[in-house]
């Protein structure tokens, strides 16, 4: 990673981690805002574009599941 992550993003980072092992698969936005108890699915796109521009995940494109963790690829 380049750059030092909030709390949040720790967070939501474990939470993407944990979420991929136990279910082979990723999140959907709408799983990370329940699981968070945020108001709109916005708030778990604008951490995952966070932690892409931070160097922790690439978001694929065109597929709500599109997570990829770069420590693990």
């Amino acid at each position: 990673m380049t750059a030092a992550l909030t709390d949040t993003q720790t967070k939501v980072l474990a939470y993407v981690r944990e979420y991929q092992r136990e279910n082979q698969t990723c999140p959907t936005r709408a799983e990370m805002t329940k699981h968070f108890g945020w108001a709109s699915p916005n708030a778990a796109q604008a951490h995952l574009k966070a932690l892409e521009r931070k160097g922790a995940i690439r978001i694929g494109t065109n597929k709500a599941r599109a997570i990829f963790d770069l420590e693990t690829v």
